[in-house]
């Protein structure tokens, strides 16, 4: 008995948690061990794999290298009252926009309220060419939506893939933005 306590603890740490069940008879159970995973970890699983074929590099906030080009940081924190963003998305340094994870399934429409959210709580000592970050972004992994701040009347749209983090630099180093807002 002692042997299964100090195991299930072992398995605890891992991130795994012990489910009981009954199995024929009045006393007799038996433990499983099933990982920890709730919907929204299963699809960021997706989601970092969608953002590294874009060209992303996806990060720890608590590990961040920003010797890349494009930088995706996980949950990072944002000024008080506006949480976590599930990504934040940053190109050459500078904060350009935010992604918004939901578990698969979710309806994606009617969310955009949660990434403009974060967009508008990247704090003051973050360099940011634009406030609030521009380029907004829900996703389950498997579809994902997309709105530019910058359109005269912005909107979600559907689309294929992130964008790569040449493409979005390309609208701040050569001019790209010519709208003011």
């Amino acid at each position: 008995r002692q042997g299964l306590e100090s195991g299930s603890r072992d398995l605890k740490r891992q991130g795994y948690r012990l489910r009981q069940f009954r199995r024929r008879g009045p006393n007799t159970t038996q433990a499983v061990a099933a990982p920890v995973t709730r919907p929204e970890e299963e699809a960021r699983v997706n989601i970092d794999a969608a953002l590294e074929a874009a060209g992303w590099v996806v990060q720890d906030a608590d590990a961040v290298n920003l010797d890349h080009r494009g930088v995706a940081v996980r949950e990072f924190p944002l000024q008080r009252g506006h949480g976590f963003a599930d990504y934040l998305l940053l190109v050459g340094g500078k904060g350009v926009g935010v992604v918004e994870a939901k578990p698969e399934g979710h309806t994606l429409t009617g969310v955009e309220f949660q990434s403009r959210k974060y967009s508008e709580g990247v704090p003051d000592e973050l360099q940011v060419p634009f406030r609030p970050l521009p380029y907004l972004y829900e996703t389950t992994g498997i579809e994902t939506r997309f709105t530019n701040g910058f359109d005269p009347e912005p909107r979600s749209r559907e689309i294929f893939n992130f964008h790569c983090p040449g493409t979005l630099a390309l609208h701040f180093t050569h001019g790209g933005v010519t709208r003011q807002r």
